[in-house]
């Protein structure tokens, strides 16, 4: 199990090839990694909609970006992002 974590999960198969020395006297038949099992569950998507044709400045969506590591010339880390849904009109300031 400590190998099998190590190496990224990788099946038992695999480590059987490459390790065959673990595998000597031990039984893996009611093996579990709870983390491979959740990694191999699918989540359901949103159902599929179709677009809504939108008036001008109905729907807006933005996204802050920060702090940056280094100042811009005017001394901002910030970056607030604007965008129009039904123009794709965007504006960009700086804090």
């Amino acid at each position: 199990m400590l190998w099998h974590s190590r190496l990224g999960h990788p099946s038992l198969k695999y480590l059987k090839t490459v390790f065959p020395k673990l595998f000597v006297d031990q039984d893996f038949s009611s093996f579990q990694c709870e983390i491979c099992e959740l990694a191999k569950h699918h989540q359901n998507s949103f159902p599929a909609q179709t677009y809504k044709l939108s008036k001008l400045f109905s729907i807006i969506h933005s996204d802050v970006w920060g702090p940056n590591m280094i100042n811009s010339l005017s001394n901002k880390r910030w970056f607030i992002t604007f965008t129009d849904d039904h123009t794709r009109l965007y504006s960009v300031y700086i804090y």
